[in-house]
């Protein structure tokens, strides 16, 4: 079966939706579309709800499509089996952990993995193949070999980085602002934010081109 991530936010029509097409840009790049499903939802979403429309259109002129975007709500979604849940802010992060005894190890605000992931050097290439098992966990009896899925690799970086937590304390807020009521400008920077986010997490998780 596919790795599961799920992205979330409040209402899953502004920052979740983006965040999901980005980061399934990263899964698709790498040609890991057949392992790895990437979905969104919103802890207080209306279901039905199309994407807001600067998302929309930011979104188009990064080549992906939200058109038919449809918003829905975490408390209809079986979160057995996801294998990460990205949240735009603590408060969904805590929203969504609640939910489940044991998902909370696998729910990061994004902010937060990024901040981990950096902090715990998840992005190198020597440590990356340790997260991956291909160096370390090789040679351990019954450790696995190189050449694991994408979906090994990812529950790995997410052990990793829970682990890391209470080790790496954060500078401040680490919210991305809700944009939705905002102008372009506001979009535009979120949009920013969430690429240059994701880009580090999708290197942890997925690894680079040479490594996907």
């Amino acid at each position: 079966m596919p790795a599961e991530i799920l992205v979330v936010c409040t209402a899953n029509i502004a920052r979740s939706p983006l965040a999901a097409a980005l980061l399934d840009g990263h899964v698709q790049a790498r040609g890991l579309g057949a392992e790895v499903v990437v979905s969104s939802a919103g802890v207080h979403a209306t279901p039905g709800r199309h994407a807001a429309p600067a998302s929309v259109r930011i979104a188009e002129r990064w080549g992906f499509d939200l058109s038919a975007h449809q918003a829905r709500s975490v408390t209809e979604l079986d979160l057995s089996g996801v294998d990460l849940v990205l949240a735009m802010t603590a408060e969904h992060r805590d929203l969504v952990s609640a939910r489940l005894a044991g998902l909370g190890a696998r729910c990061f605000a994004l902010l937060e993995l990024s901040r981990l992931v950096r902090a715990a050097h998840l992005t190198d290439t020597a440590d990356a193949a340790v997260v991956s098992g291909s160096a370390t966990a090789a040679n351990e009896p019954g450790g696995a070999a190189a050449g694991q899925g994408v979906g090994d690799r990812i529950a790995r970086v997410v052990h990793a980085a829970n682990r890391h937590r209470p080790h790496s304390v954060p500078a401040g807020d680490e919210d991305v602002t809700d944009p939705y009521g905002c102008g372009d400008a506001v979009y535009v920077e979120v949009a920013n934010l969430l690429a240059a986010e994701l880009a580090v997490v999708a290197d942890a998780l997925f690894g680079g081109f040479d490594d996907a």
